[in-house]
């Protein structure tokens, strides 16, 4: 008997040996599947915030990130504040924005101190206020900061939208570069639209810029090759109180403006385009109706393109040959450059009430 159970026992240690090693899949355990981190999820509460998962802290209205890793944002801050944090290390920070709304009476609504690069993202709707639309009227050109202000470098991407109210000063400044890569980005400024230190790329997605001095602008860069605006991709709207796209400081001879593949329209009390280092038109398209009789012509142009005096008021159908453009603002003058211009040719350009024709070149 002893010897059965032992036949017995010793069979079974050899089945199992066997099916370990036979590499059959069939018979072992499926390995379970790897989860991915979720990353800290950060929802907004009116005057404070619910955190789950580390890297960030709250206290009172103020939401501090201070680690590397994703940070999903989610409902209202009222008179509050989103820091960015990380410290000498200066790590890598992705901030999901899913439905949020930030509103600062007194400064930036989300404050990027110190990151190596921080990317935002954008899912639904969202919305960033710095001041209070009193303070847009009452504006002297004092003022400082931006509702969105990044002390490094800054990309914007995803498929949702973010509105940004600089009522105290500028709508979204970066002392770095900034990449704007896709998504649909409204920006309302005291002063200038959308301002950086160094670099500004439009890569995607659709921007509209209403500003009360320039609408973008590079300038004051801390690299050599900096002071630039390069429009790549994407669609652009400038309504500005200053110039439209401004790069470089007057007698700086640095950032020039770069359009090389967007679709842009530049209504402007001054310049449309005015680069300390040059304008230059490689592709894309670009409409400008300019309050200032002195815009100059691009310093390169592989874009055909036609620049002439008319005088008109915002509301004006202009039509340049067949194509037809409703003016935002009161211009002197007509800037467009467009592939669909041949060089040498005449066009008509008109707004009802006067027309020109103006010389391609």
């Amino acid at each position: 008997m002893r010897r059965v159970s032992a036949i017995l026992i010793l069979a079974a240690l050899l089945l199992a040996l066997c099916g370990c090693g036979s590499g059959d899949a069939g018979s072992a355990a499926p390995a379970a599947a790897p989860t991915e981190d979720p990353g800290t999820q950060i929802h907004l509460t009116g005057g404070s915030a619910e955190i789950t998962g580390g890297g960030a802290r709250v206290q009172g209205g103020t939401v501090t990130i201070s680690a590397v890793g994703t940070y999903t944002l989610s409902g209202t801050l009222d008179e509050g504040q989103i820091v960015v944090d990380t410290g000498d290390d200066a790590m890598d920070v992705t901030l999901i924005l899913d439905g949020v709304s930030v509103t600062n009476s007194a400064g930036p609504a989300i404050h990027i101190r110190q990151a190596k690069d921080t990317r935002l993202q954008l899912r639904g709707e969202n919305r960033l206020v710095s001041g209070t639309e009193a303070d847009l009227a009452a504006y002297d050109g004092s003022g400082s900061g931006a509702a969105l202000y990044a002390e490094d470098d800054l990309d914007i991407e995803g498929e949702g939208s973010l509105e940004i109210l600089g009522y105290l000063n500028n709508g979204l400044t970066c002392k770095d570069d900034l990449d704007i890569n896709s998504g649909t980005i409204t920006v309302t400024a005291a002063n200038n639209g959308i301002r950086t230190s160094d670099s500004l790329q439009l890569k995607g997605g659709t921007v509209f810029v209403t500003a009360g001095n320039d609408g973008l602008k590079a300038q004051n860069a801390k690299r050599d090759g900096k002071d630039y605006v390069e429009l790549r991709g994407g669609s652009l709207t400038v309504e500005a109180g200053g110039d439209g796209i401004q790069a470089g400081a007057a007698g700086s001879g640095v950032g020039e403006i770069r359009l090389t593949g967007a679709s842009v329209q530049i209504f402007a009390h001054k310049q449309a385009l005015q680069a300390e280092s040059g304008v230059l038109l490689q592709g894309g398209e670009v409409l400008a109706l300019c309050g200032s009789h002195n815009q100059a012509a691009p310093d390169e142009a592989q874009l055909p393109y036609l620049l002439c005096a008319l005088s008109g008021s915002a509301g004006d159908a202009v039509t340049i040959g067949e194509a037809r453009y409703d003016a935002r603002a009161a211009y002197k003058t007509v800037f467009f450059a467009s592939a669909s211009l041949h060089a040498g040719e005449s066009v008509t350009v008109s707004n009802g009430r006067s027309e020109t024709a103006a010389a391609v070149s």
